[in-house]
């Protein structure tokens, strides 16, 4: 079943809940972000919410990028949703320090990929 959700308004979602957890995380060290109750329900958030737009995309995130990994993005989102617990610190530094930078890569050049061909429309 095709997505109701504009892809363009899912990458800005994406972009945006980035831009904060960014901000949030801006010169933190691990070990303080571990410390930092409050920061990391803020970036656990914000991961969930970048997970809930990346499943807006439904259907159609493959074909925007084949190599992304879709169903490890619903995955964690699925956990977070569930978990009466924080994830491990290990896990969200992880994602904060990588997974988090390449999704923003993707979602920024295709967000403009996308804006470009409303533009040639």
């Amino acid at each position: 079943m095709p997505s109701d959700h504009d892809p363009a308004d899912c990458l800005g979602a994406i972009l945006d809940n980035i831009a904060d957890i960014e901000d949030y995380t801006a010169g933190l060290e691990r070990d303080v972000f571990e410390g930092d109750g409050l920061t990391r329900d803020a970036v656990e958030r914000c991961v969930e919410r970048v997970c809930e737009a990346v499943s807006r995309l439904s259907d159609c995130a493959p074909a925007l990028a084949r190599d992304q990994p879709w169903s490890d993005i619903g995955g964690m989102g699925d956990q977070l949703r569930r978990s009466c617990h924080r994830i491990g610190t290990d896990l969200m530094w992880e994602i904060i320090g990588r997974d988090v930078q390449a999704l923003k890569l993707f979602a920024a050049l295709t967000l403009d990929r996308l804006e470009g061909d409303a533009g040639d429309g």
